[in-house]
């Protein structure tokens, strides 16, 4: 099939879609407040060690590329795909492999967030929370996926919209509050 053989989305399909998508948004959108009210302050007052407290939580998102690991070499020790020059395809190791392929794109951007946030704010309940939400958001990332690839959905903008967020708030601080904030002390 050429690209214009391919039919486009259909309008179930792309309610499918941005319901999933309000969905994680209402529900970040609830876990911050909730974490604003009743989540106990973690409040470290160094820049040094708000990073290192940072760097530390990052072990959790670890486990997300560890899980869809396990995805795809479990299915592969059941097919001829353990040999993985073997033409032979296998859909749950396709799903699994992008999966890892977009952990590893958000990883990357949640945690360069991640960190530069934590220069400019003390309490680092914040921290736990994004981490909190990157790490369910991927796992219900995986899970949609393996139902139905459209499923991805809700655990994509669950991982995804909290960092653009924060890629905003990051850059207002860096626009207001300047790159040298804190470090003139």
């Amino acid at each position: 099939m050429s690209d214009k053989e391919i039919p486009g989305p259909t309008k179930e399909q792309k309610s499918l879609v941005f319901g999933n998508i309000k969905k994680a948004i209402i529900l970040a959108i609830a876990l911050t407040v909730l974490t604003y009210f009743l989540a106990p302050s973690i409040l470290i007052n160094t820049v040094e060690k708000r990073l290192i407290f940072t760097l530390r939580c990052q072990i959790f998102s670890v486990l997300t590329i560890m899980i869809g690991i396990q995805v795809v070499g479990g299915r592969r020790a059941e097919t001829p795909a353990m040999d993985s020059t073997s033409p032979y395809k296998d859909k749950q190791i396709e799903i699994g492999n992008k999966y890892l392929q977009n952990t590893v794109e958000q990883i990357i951007m949640n945690k360069i967030c991640q960190l530069i946030l934590s220069t400019y704010i003390v309490d680092m309940k914040w921290i736990m929370l994004m981490e909190f939400i990157f790490v369910s958001g991927r796992v219900m990332f995986l899970i949609g996926y393996l139902k139905h690839p459209l499923q991805r959905s809700f655990g994509f903008a669950f991982t995804f919209l909290p960092t653009v967020a924060v890629i905003l708030l990051n850059i207002a601080n860096v626009l207001f509050y300047k790159p040298w904030y804190g470090l003139m002390d």
